[in-house]
Parts: C-alpha cells; structure tokens; sequence
C-alpha cells in the first residue's frame, strides 16, 4: 500500500495570532510536538488532548484555532495506526474548516489529502476516491495541473484504484504523478520515493518483476540520499555520479551525450559506474560497465563487480 507523508498544521499557529485568552491550547500543542520528536507518545497524545480542550474553551468567535489542534491529533493518532480514533478528528476538522473557509479553499489541502489517505488505509475506497478528487479539483485550480500537490492526490487515486485491484488505472495515475514530481522536483525528494514504491508495487501485480526492482532501487537510492548523503559524502558529487546514484537514466544519458567522462572520479576517487552498481540500478550499470572498468577498484578497495554482485 502506498506510504502517504502526513502534514502538520501547526505552523498555522502563527496566522491564527497570540492572546493571553488562547496562549494555552498554543503551548500545549508545542509541548505535544517536541514530545513526538522525542518519541515520547503518551505524553504528545495527553498535551494533543490537553490542548484540543483549551482549544474548545477559549476559541470563541474563532474555532479554526480547534480545527487546528484537530488537524494534528487526527494526523498524530493516524500514524500510530489508531485509525478509530483519527477519523472522526479528520472529519470535525474537515467540517469546521469548510464552513469557515469554503470546500474549495487551498488551505484545505493537507487535510483532505490526511483524511482520503486514511479512508484508503481503511479500505473505505469511495470515501477516499471523493476526497482525493476534492483535493485534486483544488490543486489544479490552485497551482495548475503540474504542481507537487495536484501528483499527492493522483498518487493518492492511484493507490485507491490499487485497493481495487484496478491495475491499468492505478498504473496511468502512478505515471502521471512520477511524470509530475520529476519534472517539478529534485530526483532526490522523498515524495519521489513514494512514487516509485507504490508504481513498482502494481508493476509486480502485472509480472514485471525488472521493472518493479528497478524503481525499488531508486527509491532505495533516494532514502539513502535523503538519511545519509552528509555523512556518505555525496552531497558534493559531480553531476553524472549523482544521477548514477539515484538511478536517473535519462540524466545519466544527457549528460553523457553533452560529453560528461563516464570514467572520471569523484573526491573520493569513485566512478559513476561504482555508484550505480552499488545501489542496483541494472540499465545504468550496463551502460557504463565495460571489460576495463568492470572489476577497477576504488575507495574502500571496491570495485562495480563487487558492489552489482551485493544487489544480486
């Protein structure tokens, strides 16, 4: 099932200004999110619930202050799994910011895309496709048809028409969300990740099992980047070995065709061809591989033969 990254609205806590009436619910909601950064859930979940109840006592003429506390214990109670509880959070949230600010204001975007992800993971497929639709009609009109936010809700149709078991159309919608987020993103976004996952995981539904490891691998390839590239050393590398890195073909080809060395190293002495070899990108790999280079050794004493033969 496709992975739906969650977004917080607490930084809507400054838009929403400061009084002495609602300072407390405020507080409560940063004492609730430092506590979850810390891994410290009974006690985010008290301080969310704690906060959630000043909120509903001094919102007085402003309750978009309780559907932002809403907002993020629905959100909270979400990724711990405790769907029970996040639903009828979501679905408050929703009403209230609906009446106060329209179906089809942007600012709802986060939250309808939260709670169709949730409907999804619940299999209440209808539900979700509506919501997603809701989102994407906003998207679209928001920021035009080629924005990250319009490929989060067509990734999040894809994934309820997967849930379907509608292959063909979880397949067109997973390509329109990749064709989006490549021509809008970095390579390297974590929403990318996502993308791929999810694509290769219909791929493998339909038998095309290369496909579906090549994408896993570039998926792999950007966790990497995104949880370790500072301490790798990969933040400062040259161009054509960062597109081998995350499995970036048609990089990889430009740049070779505007005459990038594919033998030249890096700082720390490797090829763009170790890089792909050792995150298991196969068709980058034989572009590059040769009979000279194939079994060259480089930092840490590897070479490509090594690295291609740990990815199987």
């Amino acid at each position: 099932m496709i992975r739906f990254g969650l977004v917080s609205f607490s930084f809507l806590l400054l838009e929403l200004g400061a009084s002495a009436q609602d300072i407390g619910w405020k507080i409560a909601m940063d004492v609730a999110a430092k506590a979850v950064q810390e891994n410290r859930f009974a006690d985010a979940e008290v301080s969310y619930q704690r906060a959630l109840d000043l909120a509903r006592q001094s919102s007085g003429g402003q309750p978009l202050n309780v559907a932002v506390v809403l907002d993020d214990l629905a959100a909270f109670y979400h990724r711990q799994g405790q769907y029970d509880k996040a639903e009828p959070l979501y679905r408050e949230a929703l009403a209230i910011r609906e009446k106060g600010q329209g179906p089809a204001d942007p600012n709802l975007l986060p939250l309808v895309n939260n709670f169709a992800g949730l409907n999804c993971a619940e299999a209440k497929y209808q539900d979700s496709e509506k919501l997603f639709d809701q989102a994407l009609e906003i998207g679209k009109k928001k920021f035009g048809p080629e924005h990250p936010t319009v490929a989060t809700s067509l990734q999040g149709l894809a994934a309820v028409a997967q849930g379907q078991k509608l292959e063909p159309k979880a397949e067109s919608l997973f390509l329109e969300a990749i064709a989006i987020r490549e021509k809008a993103t970095e390579r390297e976004d974590p929403d990318l990740a996502y993308s791929y996952e999810g694509y290769a995981a219909v791929l493998r539904k339909t038998k095309r099992e290369a496909e579906a490891e090549e994408l896993d691998a570039r998926a792999r390839a950007i966790k990497v980047w995104t949880s370790a590239s500072l301490t790798l050393g990969l933040k400062d590398l040259p161009p054509l070995q960062k597109a081998a890195f995350l499995g970036d073909t048609k990089r990889v080809n430009a740049l070779l065709g505007a005459g990038a060395d594919p033998e030249g190293l890096d700082n720390q002495g490797d090829s763009a061809l170790l890089y792909a070899a050792w995150m298991g990108h196969t068709a980058i790999t034989k572009r590059l591989v040769n009979k000279d280079n194939s079994n060259s050794s480089f930092s840490l004493g590897l070479t490509p033969l090594y690295a291609a033969a740990q990815n199987g």
